[in-house]
């Protein structure tokens, strides 16, 4: 492992950030739509490259970030270099300090953004007109989970809701407690561009309630 990231070229790099999901209307200006909006937006390839640090000081920070990516994400969608491809950026999303990796792996681009409490991932087909080839966008949010993350199969799984937030749908299980991030899980999409967020909540922790609002505590070393 080392601390400084591949490089791309400001214009791929620009094409791997480039928004996939816009949260809009009144929703988008509300406490929920703070954290549910969490990491639609991300720095630009020039902001990154000017702000991204890169001292040894931020390396407990993304080997964090690396375990909780390879807790949550199935290898197959990590480039095998992608230690390599995670910036540390202070205040990058919402104002939070964040780890922002982003590559393609087949026909898909993937984001991926850690903070302090959530991992989220982000990912649209580069063929989107194939995208569902017709299936509800719910379903398709539930299967496409099952395969891009490593959720295990509950003995007796609380039922998905899914309803209209911001123009977008947002699917979650009512969990009264949180006892991993699995529990934590929330899927927004417009039924071409997935996010899936999730606390990290290691097992043996448990959460009585969902903070509406992120916590903007530095997360990187000063």
């Amino acid at each position: 492992m080392t601390t400084e990231p591949t490089r791309h070229s400001p214009a791929s790099l620009d094409q791997l950030l480039r928004p996939m999901l816009v949260l809009q209307g009144t929703d988008a200006e509300t406490q929920m739509g703070a954290t549910i909006g969490e990491a639609l937006v991300l720095p630009g390839a020039d902001n990154i490259s000017i702000t991204a640090r890169h001292s040894d000081s931020i390396l407990p920070v993304l080997v964090d970030s690396y375990e909780w990516i390879q807790k949550v994400v199935r290898p197959k969608w990590l480039v095998p270099d992608f230690f390599e491809r995670l910036y540390a950026v202070p205040n990058g999303v919402n104002g939070q300090d964040s780890i922002i990796g982003a590559w393609e792996v087949g026909d898909r681009v993937v984001q991926i953004v850690v903070t302090r409490e959530r991992i989220h991932l982000l990912t649209r087909s580069q063929k989107p007109q194939e995208e569902d080839g017709g299936q509800n966008p719910y379903k398709l949010a539930l299967l496409l989970a099952r395969d891009m993350l490593l959720i295990e199969e509950e003995i007796d799984p609380v039922p998905w809701q899914f309803r209209s937030f911001g123009g977008l749908s947002l699917g979650y299980q009512d969990h009264a407690v949180t006892k991993d991030w699995q529990q934590s899980l929330l899927v927004l999409t417009d039924g071409s561009a997935f996010k899936f967020s999730a606390r990290k909540v290691a097992n043996g922790d448990s959460l009585e309630k969902e903070s509406l609002l992120p916590s903007h505590d530095a997360w990187f070393p000063q």
